[in-house]
This record gives C-alpha cells, structure tokens and sequence, in this order.
C-alpha cells in the first residue's frame, strides 16, 4: 500500500503482496482425477487464490503453488529437503519464505533464519490415531498455533466426493502466522499427510 508524500510526514509502504497471502479465511479443495490430483485455494467469495496440479503415483520431490489454474503465475515453490522438512521459497519476491516440517503428524512452520514460528496440530489424538488406521474419511480439526497461543483452526470436511479443508486465521490479528507457511502446511497435509 503507497501513500501520498506530504511534507513533514513520514510515508509508510507496505510490500505487496499477493491475494492468497493476505486473506484471513480461505478454503482448500481437493479434487481427484483419473490422470491427476488438483487442489484449488479460494477466498470466502469463491475466488481463486491458488492452485496445485499433481500426477497420481510420481513421487513429489517438490510442488509449485500458481496464482490459477492456468499456471500464468506462480506464488510458491515447496521443495522437499532432509527429515520430513520442505523448503518454502516465495517466488513471488524471489526469496525464501521459510519451512515447514512434519513431526508426528504435526506441522511445525519455522521462518527462513529457522526460528519457530508455529504449528498446525491436530486437535483429537484419537482421531489422529484412528486416521492413521482406518483411513482418510473421519473428519479432523487443527489448531493455529504460536508460542502457545491458537491464531486460528482448520476443519476438514468431505463434500460432494472432495476433500475439503477450512482455513480460519481471524484470531491472527497481527498476523504472527505467516500466510504462505500456512499454505504450504496445508498443501503438504493434503499430499503429504495422512490424507
């Protein structure tokens, strides 16, 4: 956001940003085809913020997360590194954003020095355990979390045959959370997790 200069006065500018990185509710879809997997990220006014397009079966060393799904522009590169942790990398800015990893189903979001920023945690340890079992169709609920604090939560939900996930920050005021890691985690729980 630019403001005018007026003489005396001290002008604040603040990095643009894209949509998807600024939304405090934002809803993941999954939808499964014969040939491949897409997962679609709106807004709560059904507008497309992101989109992911995988192939069934070929390991992923890596995603990249495009503004719509004709890939014109793409927002992030996960990338695959060590342990269960994936590099986050803004392409957007052209730097990295930070990692997230995954730690007994948890996924723990660190910024690009590794300070910890926060945590999707699941919520039930039952459910989580049963998930693991039974499979994929007992719905589930995360937390948002930051030193402690719940900056939000997630609900999963099946509708219509698709996986669903519900993204709700509105508690994250200040935005501690950072709107691309948060991504990244649910990216990565869809395709990586026990989803």
């Amino acid at each position: 956001m630019a403001t005018n200069a007026i003489a005396g006065t001290v002008c604040v500018r603040r990095e643009v940003q894209p949509a998807a990185f600024e939304r405090e509710y934002f809803t993941l879809r999954r939808s499964s085809g014969l040939f491949s997997h897409s997962c679609i990220c709106f807004d709560e006014k059904g507008l497309s913020l992101a989109y992911v397009r995988s192939l069934p079966g070929v390991p992923r060393q890596g995603m990249a997360v495009f503004t719509d799904p004709t890939r014109s522009f793409q927002l992030l590169n996960i990338r695959r590194g060590p342990a269960s942790r994936f590099e986050v990398e803004d392409s957007f800015h052209q730097r990295r954003a930070g990692y997230v990893q995954n730690v007994d189903g948890n996924w723990l979001m660190k910024s690009a020095h590794g300070a910890a920023v926060g945590g999707m945690m699941e919520q039930s340890h039952v459910l989580k355990f049963m998930r693991r079992c039974l499979g994929q169709w007992l719905p589930q609920t995360y937390t948002l979390e930051s030193n402690g604090e719940v900056l939000g939560t997630v609900t999963q939900e099946f509708r219509w045959g698709r996986f669903w996930l519900n993204a709700d920050l509105r508690a994250d005021v200040h935005q501690v959370l950072d709107r691309r890691l948060v991504i990244a985690a649910l990216l990565l729980e869809i395709y990586e997790g026990a989803i």
